[in-house]
């Protein structure tokens, strides 16, 4: 039998870790309306068929009388249950491609016709997925209780589906859906080409689609993509499942071998499935050596394709004869092939027995007139590793309480980076005191079955980049106890995503008393960290409520100018049943011990604070002390430290801010200077270079607008950003060097005058303001970048809709701007403008009043020495005389 379109497709994507592929992520047509608007969900059951496609059969989590039950009922016995808490995350998947191992992307396409994206094959087969908007996830947190139920129920949901699907249709498995990845468009291939190992993959955006890309393969491939939805938003397309497979020993009667050939099929191990065929492999030893050289005929005919979780419960069957039912779930073999288990070994028992040993035992236990097999973590049973998720009805001994400090481990530095502009203000928060690097620590007392240490195994935080002051590369979170401490490893994220994880294992002492604090940190530099950043939120919980399970810690919400859902931490608990090595670290990454390091950490910190205080309050005084710490900081760092950069950033960004504030306090030339220095020291490859990058141009950018248009400063700018091209269209990096072009675009054509080249920039800032934000400053740049655009062209061409579509998303902007932010100016500058014309052709006197309070707001934005002040000041005297002279007209007419 040749290998399906499926069965190549889901093998050459499993390594991508996110779970079972699927070919045809569109629901069924045949569900219910509400069902595929919403696609797959939690507690399905049912089948993946041969081309890909889930067919659900039922769900346990929904009532017998659901709309998905009307057409075939549910199963005998059935009872529905509660799934339970579910993780989930809106950028699971970033936008961008996902390919097998021997496809390469071409980091800079060269064809007659612009590609989004190539890629170079050197592979006989593989496969591809392209996501343009990334893709969302849920997770079941506790899957256990799922198990027990399949368990229990397998006979009687085999039945049902024998019912519906005739007995030649289940020669495999039932699935059981605990988890999914769910995308709002797609564009997907694979091929299996045994006359070649090279070729070429073009991907395209759709013109008449541009959610879509269209895959061209100069050899023969199987492509698909999505329509594109009819509701716009809707992501109901589920690209990867994991749940649990379910078979039952009477599904899989062995296969009759009609015929053995040789061929150059690349998933033959599919017929290793089967015990008649592995024995006749008895003396073919050397075939396994060479990647799979053996396709089989057989019979009856397999409806459904292959799966890894097929061949382990296969093996659990054989290992366990008197079992009726196994189970394994997804995460289990994508665990083992994490550890190096590839798909020959899979088919291979001895090889497949010793990846199971080293992770997991196997389990037997009775429910009803079933005798279940399914594979168990090593913690879970007597020896090592980590339990990830206490079932809250764990009877386990409960936490013995002592101060033993726990063992201090090391953390390394994932390698990516973010920007840092302005967002909405909140109040400051608690402040926490800040890492300590000097900490000493003892080993915990040696856990035991009967008394396992609990262990912190994942952080999820939730909405943390609401109300920051400063946009940072990464955070991580402290936890303090006792007077000791732990921390996450430093991590990025985008600020659009809904949330960050993390997968640290810290430890808690045996015994503790008071309470455990919980502080979220933002940090502005990722390798080497230098202090300890911003610190964000910060909550305490009693010590004694940490015993197992899952804790929702949610901090005080943010006032913001927009409503956003409060900050939160999700904990989750395992149990240590052996001594474990952990991966926190006891403070700050960046092993700064160095009497003239500490000095750079304490004035870095304390110009971090006294920044943060600024954007609290925006005194001026803070600023200026700012400035002080991270100069003092960078005057006693030596050139060849390796924190060298970090310094000369805080240094430069702070005189920036001190610049845009009063520009008579900073030189401009200075701060362009320092990032120029900071550029040169993060050579290509660096974490922090992307976003050293877009500080310097940005900086040029600011320089090119108020010192003449030098044209000179544009086209570095334009070299600058050329870095960013090897970068996905729909990475924030790639977004936010586009804003940047498009903004120095912006200045040039208000700069000209030139109607044609306004018009075009019109148009092209419209489709701009309607992407969706990316977290930075774009949300108000766009909008700034397209009033300013529609009030110029009014001042050419004389068209009123321009001025009225100016003023309302300059006004826009402002609401997303922080009410004391100096970056307000430019919009009450174009603001007071259009309002000024508004009154000369009207005389409403209500233009008048919101001139007056422009005026206002700009003047306490801004000292008496700032170039901007005999502005304001004149226009605030005049509107106050035109005002006047109004109402004396009109008290002459009366």
């Amino acid at each position: 039998m040749s290998d399906s379109f499926q069965d190549v497709y889901a093998k050459y994507l499993q390594h991508a870790d996110y779970g079972y592929p699927l070919r045809m992520p569109e629901p069924m047509s045949t569900l219910p309306q509400n069902y595929q608007d919403s696609g797959l969900e939690i507690g399905d059951v049912g089948i993946v068929d041969n081309r890909g496609q889930f067919d659900v059969l039922f769900n346990i989590c929904k009532r017998s009388d659901n709309l998905l039950h009307d057409t075939h009922g549910v199963p005998k016995n059935f009872q529905p249950v509660q799934h339970g808490d579910v993780k989930s995350s809106d950028n699971a998947i970033c936008a961008g491609p996902i390919h097998s191992h021997g496809i390469k992307r071409v980091l800079k396409p060269n064809k007659p016709r612009p590609v989004d994206y190539e890629f170079d094959s050197s592979t006989r087969a593989g496969a591809i997925l392209i996501l343009p908007h990334g893709a969302v996830s849920a997770e079941l947190l506790s899957p256990e209780r799922f198990r027990k139920l399949a368990a229990e129920n397998a006979l009687d949901w085999y039945e049902f589906a024998r019912q519906r699907y005739g007995i030649q249709q289940l020669d495999r498995s039932l699935y059981l859906i605990t988890g999914f990845y769910k995308a709002r468009s797609w564009s997907l291939g694979s091929f299996s080409n045994p006359s070649d190992d090279t070729g070429k993959i073009l991907a395209r955006k759709d013109d008449n689609n541009p959610d879509v890309y269209i895959l061209e393969f100069n050899f023969s491939a199987d492509c698909r993509h999505s329509r594109g939805s009819e509701k716009s938003g809707s992501i109901n397309q589920t690209v990867f499942i994991t749940g649990f497979k379910i078979t039952v020993s009477s599904w899989l009667p062995d296969p009759v071998v009609l015929r053995v050939t040789e061929s150059q099929t690349t998933w033959t191990m599919l017929v290793c499935l089967f015990k008649t065929f592995l024995n006749r492999l008895c003396s073919f030893s050397g075939v396994y050596e060479r990647l799979a050289t053996i396709s089989v005929e057989h019979s009856p005919q397999l409806s459904q394709p292959f799966h890894p979780s097929d061949i382990i419960n296969r093996f659990l069957l054989k290992k366990n004869p008197n079992a009726r039912v196994a189970i394994t779930h997804d995460n289990q073999w994508m665990e083992m092939m994490k550890e190096g288990l590839t798909h020959e070994e899979l088919l291979q028992d001895d090889r497949l027995e010793t990846f199971l040993s080293r992770c997991y035992t196997i389990s037997v236990e009775s429910e009803r007139e079933n005798t279940a097999v399914f594979l168990q973590g090593i913690a879970d049973g007597t020896t090592g590793s980590i339990s990830s998720v206490v079932d809250p009805r764990d009877l386990s001994p409960e936490l013995e309480v002592s101060d033993s400090p726990v063992s201090e481990l090391d953390v390394s530095s994932p390698p990516t980076s973010e920007l840092e502009f302005s967002l909405p203000t909140t109040p400051e928060p608690e402040v926490s005191s800040p890492p300590n690097s000097e900490l000493e620590y003892s080993r915990p007392l040696t856990p035991s079955l009967d008394c396992p240490c609990i262990v912190i195994t994942r952080i999820r935080a939730q909405n943390i980049p609401s109300g920051l002051k400063r946009i940072p590369v990464g955070f991580y979170v402290l936890v303090q106890f006792d007077g000791y401490q732990r921390r996450t490893q430093n991590k990025p994220m985008r600020l659009n995503d809904s949330g960050i994880e993390w997968e640290d294992e810290i430890p808690l002492p045996s015994r503790a008393f008071g309470k455990f604090r919980f502080t979220i940190y933002a940090s502005f530099e990722l390798e080497p960290m230098l202090g300890s950043g911003e610190a964000l939120y910060t909550s305490e919980s009693p010590a004694e409520e940490f015993v197992g399970g899952t804790y929702l810690i949610t901090f005080s919400p943010a006032e913001l100018v927009t409503r956003v859902p409060n900050p939160s931490l999700l904990i989750t608990l395992g149990r240590w049943y052996s001594n474990h090595l952990a991966i926190a670290s006891s403070g700050n990454d960046s092993d700064l011990s160095s009497e003239e390091s500490s000095a750079l950490v304490r004035e870095t910190n304390l110009g971090q604070e006294a920044l943060l205080r600024y954007h609290n309050e925006y005194r001026r005084d803070d600023l200026q002390n700012a400035v002080q710490h991270f100069e003092c900081a960078w005057q006693s760092c030596p050139l060849t430290h390796r924190c060298c950069a970090a310094v000369l950033v805080n240094f430069a960004k702070a005189k920036s801010i001190s610049y845009h504030t009063d520009p008579t306090s900073a030189n401009l030339e200075e701060v362009i200077r320092l990032y120029r220095q900071a550029h040169n020291r993060r050579p290509p490859g660096h974490s922090d270079r992307p976003a050293t990058l877009l500080q310097l141009a940005q900086t040029l950018l600011f320089h090119y607008e108020k010192q003449g248009y030098d044209e000179s400063v544009a086209d570095e700018i334009r070299e600058l950003m050329t870095e960013f091209q090897c970068f996905s269209r729909d990475s924030h990096e790639r977004r936010a060097a586009d804003l940047l072009l498009e903004t120095l675009e912006r200045y040039r054509a208000v700069n000209s005058g030139d109607l044609a080249e306004l018009d075009g920039l019109v148009q092209k800032l419209e489709d701009s303001a309607r992407v969706p934000p990316d977290g930075y400053f774009d949300i108000s740049q766009r909008l700034i970048n397209l009033s300013t655009a529609l009030w110029r062209r009014y001042e050419k061409r004389g068209v009123l809709d321009d001025l009225n579509r100016s003023l309302d998303i300059n006004k826009q902007a402002l609401q997303v701007l922080p009410a004391r932010d100096p970056g307000r100016l430019p919009c009450l500058r174009t603001l007071g403008a259009a309002l000024w014309r508004l009154f000369e052709l009207r005389r409403d006197l209500s233009y008048l009043r919101e001139l007056i309070a422009l005026d206002e707001e700009a003047l306490q934005l801004i000292l008496e020495g700032h170039p901007e002040h005999p502005y304001w000041a004149t226009n605030y005297k005049g509107h106050h005389a035109e005002m006047l002279e109004y109402f004396g007209n009109v008290a002459f007419a009366a």
